[in-house]
């Protein structure tokens, strides 16, 4: 009696259509005394194809997140709040920073110190408007220990154009890093010596020049050994090899850690020390290192006297930049030779007069001094210096990655570089996705496409050793079925390399030479190896962020598509973690972050009949709520749900507003059954 009841069913319509309806009814007796049962049938069907819609790409969104090795994250600017996706604790170990991050994140002790300025650069880029941002810091793991990773996010913006929310992934790049600064550091070494080449020394203190803008005394050294063609044409080179290893040995044991130790070709040896505050701490290293010389190799070159001669200018007077300091301590050098060696000297304007002319470094015969091996090394730097550069500056991601193939291939003097990657749609078979060709050389990619891999002269894969490599210096050397399918590409030789992620094969990166038949030297091989595993961790990072793009873009169309107000509530803090447009067109000032009850009803504390409450004890709810400030009637179905790593719940409010006022529809007149 007076009390509605509520009951939820499929119904089958006049057309044979079945339906979702949800069935009100109420008993009411009448003046007569008859008892009568008013009903109320309003069609859910499309609530219902909602809420299996949402869930379905809640699931294939966590479905996404379970399977990356990356975590993902969303900061929420007003309220300076953060939360990581599950598997944060897993692979760090330990409960992130999840509030004040502007905060508190300078003080935050599992990020390097040294990284922290340009962590709070990206943060106030992003809560400035910035649209997209990297960065690249290091991160402590439970044992302490700092990996590398790097973050990249995108900003959604409020209807404002205020940014919002900032969602992006952190990505493990610790091996990657190491390993590229180990090939790095390897391009920058002298082969015999070990020491910095000159091109490194060389870019490493115009660095140190640049930022101390001459505030800092410091001090460049040359030192040259004195008479050491005697030793190579008694003793023979390699002798004179193990001499200038023994001095390499000698020099940097006489000098700081933070000193910078060269070989500048030959017997000529750099040193720069930066922040000596005085002169005297250069010159008496110097005299120091003469005298460590005198006692080298006294009972191996008793017919040879040896010793060395030094050049010394400092910084800032003698010049603030490497190009005057290096001509000012050669100068130097010459003076201390011209005197009768095995002396050091100080620049002065003077000795200039009496020194050799100094050439700008563009005329200077610099390679001469260097080996092949060591201008392969050079070229080495080079290739994935610019690689990283072009990707990490990539605003249009298919531009850097053809520039990057251009690039290599000119480097490299190959026919073609292109890539292959698996279709989308099948595993088993793959596509050419780009490429660059040299002039005269015939494109191949609209040709090659949706290739399958066991129609390529067998299964193509198993052409890729267990490093995944797959060199041929001749094709007339393979099957007759796989040199058909190369042939025909104009392919005389090749080097390719796999793409893979988790194991499973995902395509390749290739080389080409057309022609003749190519052999490629162990510096280039493992080169292009390293660089392609480069290339492919930037590509299968990119494929991976547009499908979890994608996805939630779907989710967005589907969401913002649907005749309802649909929204998200944090289970514990009442915070809008979701809207739909259709609910931001009804509530212009609802956001995320704030409480729903603040949002839609203008209160400051939850309401008497919330849903939220309602379902908290069970698994759905459904109940009628009239809103004063908005001035509707809706039917709101509540539905508690996982959103991230917390407990939420998901509305979907109808409109019943007509339903209310006693609207004609159908020819049936439906009762307020409030006013009742």
């Amino acid at each position: 009696e007076g009390r509605i009841t509520e009951l939820e069913y499929r119904l089958v319509t006049e057309e044979g259509k079945l339906i979702w309806v949800m069935d009100r009814s109420i008993l009411v007796t009448e003046e007569d005394g008859l008892e009568y049962i008013y009903t109320l049938l309003v069609d859910v069907t499309q609530s219902h194809k909602a809420m299996e819609e949402l869930q379905m790409s809640v699931e294939r969104y966590k479905i996404i997140l379970d399977q990356t090795k990356d975590v993902i994250f969303e900061w929420e600017i007003a309220t300076d709040e953060i939360s990581y996706s599950s598997n944060w604790e897993h692979k760090y170990g330990y409960q992130p920073i999840l509030d004040g991050i502007s905060r508190r994140l300078p003080f935050a002790s599992h990020i390097n110190p040294d990284d922290i300025p340009d962590v709070l650069k990206f943060i106030n880029d992003m809560m400035t408007g910035r649209p997209f941002g990297e960065v690249e810091f290091r991160l402590a793991n439970s044992e302490g220990r700092y990996c590398w990773c790097r973050v990249r996010a995108t900003t959604q913006f409020d209807t404002a154009g205020k940014p919002r929310t900032v969602v992006g992934i952190i990505a493990d790049i610790d091996g990657e890093k190491r390993a590229t600064e180990k090939l790095i550091d390897r391009a920058e070494r002298d082969v015999l010596t070990k020491l910095y080449n000159k091109r490194a020394a060389r870019h490493k203190i115009n660095r140190f020049l640049e930022l101390s803008q001459g505030r800092e005394c410091s001090a460049m050294l040359i030192i040259d050994v004195d008479n050491f063609k005697l030793v190579n044409d008694r003793y023979g080179h390699m002798f004179g090899d193990a001499v200038l290893t023994e001095m390499a040995s000698r020099i940097s044991s006489h000098f700081r850690d933070s000193d910078i130790v060269s070989r500048i070709g030959g017997d000529e040896f750099m040193v720069f020390m930066p922040g000596i505050g005085k002169h005297e701490i250069a010159m008496e290293r110097a005299e120091r290192l003469m005298a460590s010389f005198q006692t080298m190799f006294k009972s191996n070159l008793k017919d040879v006297p040896f010793s060395c001669s030094i050049g010394i200018a400092y910084s800032p007077e003698d010049g603030s930049d490497f190009q005057s300091l290096f001509q000012n301590s050669d100068a130097a050098l010459y003076q201390a030779k011209l005197e009768g060696k095995n002396r050091c000297m100080q620049y002065c304007k003077s000795a200039v007069n009496t020194a050799f002319e100094f050439k700008e470094e563009a005329d200077r015969p610099e390679d001469e001094r260097e080996s092949a091996e060591q201008r392969g090394q050079a070229t080495v730097a080079k290739v994935i210096s610019m690689t990283f550069q072009e990707l990490y500056d990539a605003a249009d991601f298919d531009q850097a990655m053809n520039s990057i193939l251009e690039m290599t291939g000119r480097m490299f003097h190959v026919s073609r570089v292109y890539i292959f990657e698996n279709c989308a749609d099948s595993e088993e078979r793959c596509t050419n996705t780009f490429e660059w060709c040299r002039e005269g050389i015939r494109p191949q990619r609209d040709e090659l496409r949706n290739l399958a891999y066991g129609d390529m002269g067998g299964d193509y894969r198993d052409n890729f050793n267990e490093e995944g490599v797959f060199y041929c210096l001749d094709i007339t050397e393979l099957t007759p079925e796989l040199q058909c399918l190369l042939a025909d590409q104009g392919i005389a030789s090749v080097l390719q390399c796999s793409i893979t992620a988790d194991g499973v094969f995902k395509g390749f990166v290739g080389f080409d030479e057309c022609g003749t038949a190519r052999i490629w030297t162990q510096e280039q091989v493992d080169c292009l190896v390293f660089l392609s595993k480069m290339v492919s961790t930037f590509l299968l990072k990119k494929r991976a962020e547009d499908r979890v793009r994608e996805s939630m873009q779907n989710l967005e169309r589907v969401l913002n598509n649907q005749n309802s107000w649909i929204y998200v509530i944090d289970g514990d803090t009442y915070e809008l973690r979701y809207i739909n447009e259709k609910t931001h067109r009804l509530a212009p000032e609802s956001r995320l972050g704030i409480c729903c009850y603040d949002a839609f009803f203008h209160r400051d504390k939850p309401c008497e009949r919330c849903p939220v409450r309602e379902c908290a004890g069970k698994g759905s709810n459904a109940m009628e709520i009239y809103n004063p400030v908005l001035k509707v009637w809706t039917l709101a179905d509540s539905s508690r749900i996982r959103w991230g790593d917390r407990d939420a719940f998901l509305l979907a409010c109808h409109d019943i507003s007509p339903y209310k006022v006693g609207e004609a529809v159908e020819g049936v007149t439906l009762l307020n059954l409030e006013d009742r």
